[in-house]
């Protein structure tokens, strides 16, 4: 059995119909609403829209992407976590439990418990970034709960040092944690980044729909990295093929 992670990413979102126009427009992906997993929507991909919720808006939550990690027993995960320090979001789940719970976790990020999957759809992420406002409780939390491997720290100059993770031991670098302290202009969250084969194009397509974006970086293996906002606020990434494969458009690595 493989260990946990996250398999499936619900946009939460004050527009939907909006987000689904958007998001087809820059990824080529339709977003499927969360109450209708079923049939071939479940199976092409495990992305979904919900609203986000009116108790969340008059706190000032702004539209997310919200990662949902899998595991074999929710309570029993959840209960971990908050023993970690995590805090649970929203009303007790006394209906449902098995299904999904809403953190905000030790470092400040919102993330979801669910029931995975025996067989789970497919994400098209490819670098999963946690900004958090306390790293040991962090890197505690999911190695301890999910038994994630931390790699060595790699230090990305004006970007910071970032902390590598995988899924487990004989998996490769899934993503990294980033340690925010001292830096205001950052909010704790789980920062997704989404494979474009054509990268251009789908950043003309982020300003063409409303979007933002801030960037774009060039890696040292030559992939390009752009943070944005889609119209709503939802912040997410788009990440390029290596240089020599983002030459051809529509040609996927």
């Amino acid at each position: 059995m493989r260990s946990p992670r996250f398999v499936r990413l619900t946009l939460r979102t004050t527009d939907g119909d909006a987000a689904r126009a958007f998001y087809a427009s820059v990824l080529g992906i339709d977003l499927v609403d969360s109450n209708l997993v079923i049939g071939d929507a479940f199976e092409r991909h495990a992305l979904y829209v919900e609203p986000l919720p009116e108790a969340s808006r008059a706190k000032g939550a702004r539209s997310h992407w919200l990662g949902e990690i899998g595991t074999s027993d929710v309570q029993r995960s959840v209960d971990a976590m908050l023993a970690h320090g995590a805090v649970r979001l929203g009303p007790p789940p006394a209906q449902a439990v098995d299904e999904r719970v809403i953190l905000r976790d030790p470092g400040g990020a919102v993330v979801a418990i669910t029931r995975a999957s025996a067989t789970p759809a497919p994400l098209p992420i490819v670098w999963y970034q946690h900004q958090t406002a306390d790293l040991s409780r962090s890197r505690a939390a999911y190695h301890d709960i999910f038994g994630w491997d931390f790699r060595a720290s790699v230090d990305r100059g004006s970007f910071g040092i970032h902390h590598p993770f995988a899924w487990s031991t004989n998996e490769p670098i899934a993503g990294a944690m980033f340690d925010i302290t001292g830096r205001p202009e950052l909010h704790p969250h789980w920062l997704f980044h989404f494979h474009t084969p054509s990268f251009e194009a789908s950043l003309e397509a982020v300003v063409r729909g409303g979007g933002l974006v801030l960037g774009p970086w060039e890696l040292e293996d030559g992939q390009r990295v752009a943070v944005c906002d889609d119209p709503q606020g939802a912040a997410f990434a788009l990440r390029s093929p290596p240089r020599a494969l983002d030459a051809a458009p529509g040609k996927s690595s």
